[in-house]
């Protein structure tokens, strides 16, 4: 065998290993919550699983809509179809079905690998690394959010827009899988359309002769993207153009509202500069927060570099990747929503340009020709914009207009600094200077190997802490109700994945109010978020529907990743006659009867309850609940000790339990010790808990 073969077998046997990795990082967590620390929001627990109920429901009740659904986009999407296969062939639950994000994140992997090789394979290689690796996308990639489903269609798609071979066929399923992102995957895909066809606009700009009267790949693209576009009007929207048109208008304007950044110039450097920085989009991945907007810049300048014939010599995988990664920030940062959930769409250009700066630092031969303003200017929006980021990051906690406008005029300062710096460079060809190509070599060994070891830190420090709140409460509450149960709300698809109970998507703060909804639907429960302000789901039910929650009995609180979710009993208010014919099983009629103050039949029927079930979440939270108002008193410690013992990985019983021992008689210090470092280690950083433990030492320490 030569050095060639051999070479080549050892380059394939490293990419063998490392999507292994990716898969198996990817499968150890399938089944676990999403670490606290990446997103404040609760779309980490209610959103994922709402997109494959339907799915679900076609698996368990063969039918993907056991009742009307006003959410005709996730009946007839990407995500329902693939995921209703793996559920027949694997069951239902959080694992199967976080197991269709693992399918969708490894295709997005091999289908950007298998571009970015077109033009090299260490280019190639070492995005696929940032990629892969990248501990939020690892987390974010395992939840079965649209954005994955659209990822996996989006890389397809450039996959083919781009591949050197049969440009015409490949351009056609390049429209066709571009417009199933958009139309069966997340609208949001649509602003690739003018993306794509820009890159094939110049495909033949820099074929000389090429005729546009003659059927060429822009055509062929178009035709492709009107096919998708044709069968969505004709079998999605029009037997369905009001709940269609309504869900448009929701998600756009009418949840996002008009976008800040277009209020004013004030607003527009606000949300350009703290674009993602709230929730830390960038902080856990500095590296290509760096690289990644400094590749943008380099591949910018390097494009528009040449006096004549501009664009002519443009690499199109880079110029795609860029106009990609600029195109989806620009369309994102107005509205700045959810920037963590969203921004998985410019994970992987960032990752290819990432792997495209470090490799154009150890180059020092590029012939910028006369053009090199383009790249200045690039140069000092990336240094301004991560100078901005890397200065309100550790202000994280106090986050307001004026603080971000505080350090604006800083990070200004700061772009003037790079780019001076990098008219130096250029200027007094400084990159030919030996001392400085050897730091240009050394950058590229050192940024790779900071990056892998930083996100593998993240992932193995965060990922494996028994944190399985919403699987092991969704089993519970599958040992909780009857198995008439028809559970609806913002959690309801959450805690009917472990379980075979009907479930019905419902989100009560929402501008649309569907006052039929309880006459067609034979919802028995709700599921919803404790609390909250006025705009909250559960004031909006109450306030909305107080026919229907009013002194309706509160079944069962879960605590989901930190969130009380309150489950209510609505079955007797329904005005839907299948669901009053619900008989509430013995717990919930233990419930019952503790509401309506006969304590000894409560007791009895929870007795009844735990003989046939065992003790469960709720039975014991039910216990506390009796103690309560029988003496008056905090609940005993040794019920939070079989809570901690049931769902180990759920912070909020261990705090409890830490403030248990405090108030018991005499109080137990160390033990409160014990439990709220117990709490700490599964929510690093709480500040509440922090101050509690802190407090606790000093009182240890003076007694």
């Amino acid at each position: 065998m030569n050095d060639g073969q051999n070479s080549k077998l050892a380059k394939s046997l490293i990419l063998d290993l490392v999507f292994l990795a990716f898969i198996i990082y990817r499968f150890l967590i399938l089944n676990n919550d999403t670490p606290f620390g990446i997103s404040t929001g609760q779309e980490l627990s209610t959103d994922p699983p709402q997109y494959t109920s339907f799915a679900r429901n076609k698996a368990l009740f063969n039918s993907y809509e056991i009742f009307h659904s006003r959410y005709t986009f996730f009946v007839n999407n990407v995500t329902t179809i693939i995921a209703y296969p793996i559920f027949r062939l694997l069951g239902t639950g959080r694992a199967q079905a976080n197991f269709v994000a693992l399918a969708l994140s490894l295709l997005v992997m091999l289908f950007s690998y298998n571009l970015w090789k077109e033009r090299s394979h260490g280019q190639a290689m070492l995005g696929t690394v940032f990629l892969g690796f990248n501990y939020i996308f690892i987390n974010y990639g395992t939840l079965t959010f649209l954005e994955v489903t659209t990822l996996a269609l989006i890389s397809s798609a450039s996959y083919f827009l781009l591949k050197k071979s049969q440009r015409v066929l490949h351009s056609f399923a390049a429209g066709m899988l571009f417009a199933a992102a958009a139309f069966f995957g997340k609208l949001l895909a649509i602003a690739f359309l003018p993306l794509a066809a820009l890159i094939l606009i110049i495909e033949l700009l820099q074929k000389a002769g090429r005729s546009w009267h003659k059927f060429n790949v822009l055509y062929s693209f178009l035709i492709g993207y009107a096919f998708i576009l044709i069968l969505w009007t004709v079998f999605m929207y029009m037997p369905a153009r009001a709940d269609v048109g309504g869900y448009i208008s929701e998600i756009s304007t009418g949840m996002y509202g008009f976008p800040k950044a277009l209020e004013s110039v004030k607003m527009f450097l606000v949300q350009f500069y703290s674009y993602g920085f709230d929730i830390r989009l960038w902080s856990k991945q500095t590296i290509i927060l760096v690289a990644g907007f400094l590749g943008l810049a380099s591949v910018i300048g390097i494009s528009l570099a040449p006096s004549k014939q501009l664009l002519q010599e443009v690499d199109r995988t880079d110029l795609f990747n860029a106009f990609w990664l600029l195109g989806m920030f620009v369309f994102l940062f107005p509205w700045n929503y959810r920037p963590m959930r969203y921004a998985m769409i410019i994970f992987p250009p960032a990752a290819y340009l990432s792997a495209r700066w470090l490799i154009l630092l150890t180059k020092t031969n590029i012939d910028w020709g006369n053009r090199i303003w383009p790249f200045f200017i690039m140069v000092y929006m990336a240094g301004s914009y991560i100078s901005a980021q890397l200065l309100l990051i550790p202000k994280f906690d106090m986050r307001s207009i004026e603080i971000i406008q505080k350090y604006i005029p800083a990070a200004m300062l700061m772009g003037i600094v790079v780019t001076l710096t990098a008219i130096a460079i250029h200027k007094y060809k400084l990159k030919e200077i030996n001392f400085v190509k050897n730091i240009s070599l050394f950058i590229m060994p050192l940024a790779i190997i900071a990056f892998v070891i930083n996100q593998n830190w993240l992932f193995f420090g965060n990922n494996f802490k028994l944190q399985k709140t919403i699987s092991n409460s969704s089993r519970d509450l599958g040992r909780v109700l009857s198995k008439d149960a028809v559970v609806i709300g913002s959690y309801s698809s959450a805690l009917t994945q472990e379980n075979n109970f009907g479930s019905v998507i419902k989100m009560f703060g929402v501008p649309v109010v569907e006052k039929n909804f309880f006459n067609d639907i034979p919802a028995t429960h709700v599921a919803i978020e404790a609390g909250g302000g006025e705009g909250s789901n559960e004031r909006r039910a109450f306030k909305d529907y107080p026919e229907i929650m009013n002194n309706a009995p509160l079944v069962t609180t879960y605590y989901l990743r930190g969130y009380p979710i309150n489950v209510y009993l609505i079955a007797p208010n329904s005005p839907n006659l299948k669901a009053k014919q619900y008989m509430p099983s013995s717990y919930e009629s233990a419930v019952i009867a503790l509401l309506g103050k006969r304590i000894d039949l409560a007791l009895v029927m929870l007795d009844e309850y735990e003989r046939l079930n065992g003790e469960t979440i709720s039975s014991v939270l039910l216990r506390m609940r009796i103690q309560l108002v029988t003496a008056g008193e905090n609940p005993n410690y040794e019920y939070l000790e079989s809570l901690v013992q049931l769902d180990e990985g759920n912070m909020n019983y261990w705090w409890l339990l830490g403030d248990s021992y405090i108030k018991s008689t005499p109080p137990q210090p160390e033990k409160a010790l014990r439990a709220y470092q117990k709490a700490l280690h599964l929510r690093p950083d709480d500040k509440s808990i922090l101050k509690q433990l802190e407090i606790l030492r000093n009182y240890i320490k003076n007694t």
